[in-house]
């Protein structure tokens, strides 16, 4: 009876430091991310361009630059948007160019903590970017003699 109780306790004691090691995680931003978020956030509503490497995301495709990166998603569930999104799996693990207006999404937290809610991130709507294979990435075409 005391080993059971004794293995109760312990597994009572891991899930409180789980939870409590998971609170201090989201108190303290991750210091990349605030690096980040200062340098992009004057930058909202304005087209800029960012390049880097094209990668599949949870919320579309991510384009990791400058320490960090952003999203290249639908805002809509217009056919049209999401073909223009699908496009954009021709650039997965390419070196590319994305020009668009820069938008910022807070996060959204869940009501409850079986549903996950939504990191706050920066992005550009698929429906407005225009993406292009980087001129770094492309192979240099030796000239005829």
């Amino acid at each position: 009876m005391n080993a059971a109780r004794l293995r109760l306790n312990f597994a009572a004691l891991a899930l409180c430091s789980l939870a409590l090691a998971g609170l201090a995680a989201e108190s303290r931003p991750d210091p990349t991310f605030t690096k980040f978020k200062t340098k992009m956030l004057p930058q909202v509503g304005h087209k800029i361009t960012a390049e880097g490497a094209l990668d599949v995301g949870k919320h579309g495709c991510w384009l990791a630059f400058d320490g960090w990166g952003m999203y290249i998603k639908t805002t809509t569930t217009n056919r049209s948007d999401l073909a223009k999104l699908n496009a954009l799996n021709q650039f997965i693990h390419h070196k590319v160019k994305a020009v668009g207006t820069l938008k910022h999404q807070e996060e959204l937290k869940s009501d409850t903590p079986l549903v996950s809610g939504i990191p706050e991130h920066f992005f550009f709507d698929a429906a407005e970017v225009t993406v292009t294979e980087s001129e770094a990435a492309r192979p240099e075409i030796p000239k005829a003699k």
